[in-house]
């Protein structure tokens, strides 16, 4: 099953996708397909929903436990893993924890990407 890339929910610069920086203000997503580099997009949708169906699974079966999901940034941002599980329809709850870098800091970052932004 072939699923739509994410909404453009995020204004932020991804890291290192084209020769040139990519413009400020612009979503993993959006970079990728300006770029002529769809496929990465699709990709990251695909192991985003990947990790999606696999966590719903677990808690299925272990529905009194807990889980923390350790992932790269670029997948854990609310438009990456946990808008997939919204859209497998799941009654998860979650909250997004995510370093500050460079690309996601609280100068371009805010409530779409994650719950709390950490300066490590």
């Amino acid at each position: 099953m072939r699923h739509p890339p994410p909404a453009p929910p995020a204004e932020i610069s991804p890291p290192g996708l084209a020769p040139s920086a990519p413009p400020a203000r612009i979503s993993t997503c959006q970079h990728s397909i300006a770029t002529g580099r769809a496929e990465h997009c699709e990709a990251q949708t695909v192991r985003n929903s990947g990790m999606a169906v696999a966590i719903t699974r677990y808690l299925d079966k272990e529905p009194r436990r807990k889980l923390v999901v350790l992932t790269g940034v670029w997948h854990a941002v609310k438009y990456g893993i946990p808008d997939q599980l919204r859209r497998l329809g799941t009654r998860l709850e979650w909250t997004v924890i995510l370093p500050e870098t460079p690309y996601l800091n609280s100068g371009n970052s805010g409530a779409s990407e994650a719950d709390y932004l950490v300066e490590l």
